[in-house]
């Protein structure tokens, strides 16, 4: 009798003890899923902006491409230089991800209950990098290759003076006064403002996809709080 009594005391001891350390782990997670909602949230809201940029940039590269199309070969159009800033402008967005980066490096990602969940902030990261990558893209193909190249076709110069600052939408905003720039339509420039124009969709597409990724993340950490 002495002994059942013993292994029952025992058994007791470790039902409590794993009871009070699944305790612990959900208020763990509990704080791990609010700290990870901050951070998604902050996220979200600079790469909502980013993206209504990228989209604005596409825009005004595609009626520029309509106008240089419409034209021939050694043509000079005038173009209003509102068409002309996303050749000289750009946007990248730097995500803040030490939340969940110290999660997944602390190999504590299993505190997250929902499988779901778990595998979208794994992924997170590879898709933040993808339009990052993209991004760069653009920013490079702009300092490398176009400005210099459009430099016989246009005075860029002036254009850099004319979009020299970032409002509070993010997009470039212009520092001078409004001066329409003679833009001459060589293969050359064709070619260079067609390339500006297709990588800019490339973002575009990619911003989305980043954006409903995390939408989509934020969504299901906002349902595992729910009480």
């Amino acid at each position: 009798m002495e002994g059942a009594v013993i292994v029952g005391s025992i058994l007791l001891a470790f039902g409590i003890e794993a009871w009070w350390a699944g305790v612990q782990e959900r208020e763990e997670e509990g704080l791990v899923l609010q700290a990870l909602q901050t951070e998604f949230a902050e996220n979200l809201s600079d790469l909502r902006s980013v993206h209504e940029v990228h989209e604005r940039y596409a825009s005004e590269l595609g009626e520029l491409v309509g106008l240089m199309g419409s034209a021939g070969d050694g043509a000079t159009l005038v173009v209003p230089d509102s068409l002309l800033r996303a050749l000289v402008s750009f946007r990248t967005a730097d995500p803040a991800t030490g939340t969940l980066n110290t999660l997944l490096a602390s190999g504590r990602i299993d505190l997250i209950r929902d499988g779901d969940l778990q595998k979208a902030l794994a992924g997170w990261p590879a898709s933040l990098e993808d339009t990052a990558e993209d991004e760069a893209l653009v920013r490079d193909f702009v300092h490398r290759q176009l400005i210099a190249g459009l430099l016989g076709e246009l005075d860029v110069g002036r254009l850099l003076n004319a979009w020299g600052g970032l409002g509070t939408t993010g997009l470039a905003t212009r520092t001078g006064d409004r001066l329409d720039s003679r833009l001459r339509v060589s293969e050359e420039s064709r070619a260079l403002v067609g390339q500006r124009f297709h990588l800019g969709r490339l973002v575009v597409m990619d911003s989305r996809k980043r954006l409903d990724a995390g939408e989509a993340i934020l969504a299901m950490i906002d349902q595992a709080l729910e009480p």
